[in-house]
């Protein structure tokens, strides 16, 4: 019984803790897109060739105001506009991708012959981060008018996510089939720096990432502030809660640029974000629900068992051997010196 009681207090700070640590990680991989993405512009526009950190200070300089909106429905506008900018740069991209024709795949290496394992460990886990976006999932619903429209079968949900895994798999397969291995962490780092096309296109997704960053870190503010700062009761946090609050909204961005400083490679963080938080939410943790919810329910069949102790195992498993490879990685490419900004100076 004791053991139970522990296990069952410590989950709702495992599911806290993942659910922060993926939101924080998308906002570490926005900041640092933004920042690399400025970077290739001034190198080819204005000749600045400064390092990728002090744009990702820059950036941090920029996001740390809008980071102070309170209102999850003033964030909405912001992230409208961001998808218009996204769909518009999409047709950019594609336009690069066929102006010469259907990409050949004549010479196309598409396995990763040299080392599998870790490749498909670095696959799983920009997969990962791809597909699942739990943390956003549950605060828009719960601030719908009508949460249920959301899980509806042709519901937000479920036609949000099909468009966006299309999305991802399209550009993802055509970009590859036009560049090959040469195809950089983001597929705008290889249009031809000298288009303007290509120069609008940095900033329009740039400033995509900018407006939703705010929405990205919405939750893990929303974590921190109700389930761990405001039951303290401290009298000096209950007398300048505004302050506390701007303070908070600071440090969280603050917080990604001195991740992505530390980790400076798009991909490999993406990877990274992907295969240490999502297992675990997506995977492990509703697993987990279910067999309890179930049980308690008296419906706990033994195929209904079967199928969540196998996604518990695999959610754990993939876990831990998808984050132990992406560490590897990054810990090679600190002492390759490869740093992800040999990849924005185009010139």
């Amino acid at each position: 019984m004791v053991n139970q009681a522990i296990t069952v207090s410590a989950t709702p700070y495992l599911v806290d803790f993942f659910v922060s640590a993926y939101q924080v990680g998308i906002c570490c991989c926005a900041l640092e897109f933004i920042a690399g993405s400025c970077k290739q512009f001034a190198e080819y526009r204005f000749g600045l060739c400064w390092d990728i950190r002090i744009w990702m200070l820059i950036t941090g300089l920029l996001v740390t105001p809008i980071n102070q909106i309170r209102n999850l429905h003033l964030l909405s506008p912001l992230s409208v506009a961001g998808d218009g900018l996204i769909v518009g740069g999409l047709a950019i991209v594609y336009y690069f991708i066929f102006r010469e024709g259907v990409p050949s795949f004549e010479g196309r290496v598409w396995l990763v012959t040299d080392s599998p394992f870790k490749g498909f460990a670095l696959f799983f886990g920009t997969v990962m981060y791809s597909v699942q976006t739990i943390g956003v999932i549950v605060a828009l619903e719960n601030n719908m008018k009508t949460p249920s429209d959301y899980r509806k079968t042709f519901g937000v949900f479920n036609l949000g996510m099909v468009i966006v895994a299309g999305a991802d798999i399209l550009i993802g397969f055509w970009g590859y089939a036009k560049w090959g291995n040469q195809t950089e962490s983001s597929i705008t780092w290889n249009l031809p720096a000298d288009s303007v096309l290509t120069q609008w296109l940095q900033l329009m997704f740039a400033l995509q990432c900018l407006l939703s960053y705010p929405l990205q870190s919405f939750v893990p503010y929303e974590i921190l502030w109700n389930n761990y700062l405001t039951p303290l009761n401290w009298k000096s946090f209950k007398n300048h809660e505004e302050i506390w609050s701007t303070f908070l909204r600071a440090l969280i961005p603050w917080s990604t640029v001195l991740l992505s400083i530390s980790i400076p490679f798009l991909d490999l963080l993406i990877s990274f974000t992907g295969a240490l938080c999502l297992p675990a939410v997506g995977i492990t943790f509703p697993g987990i629900l279910e067999i309890c919810v179930f049980y308690d329910q008296k419906k706990l069949t033994p195929l209904n068992l079967a199928k969540n102790i196998f996604l518990i195992l695999f959610g754990i498993f993939s876990t831990f051997i998808s984050t132990y490879v992406c560490i590897l990685s990054i810990v090679d490419q600190h002492a390759s010196s490869k740093h992800e900004t040999t990849s924005f100076c185009k010139t």
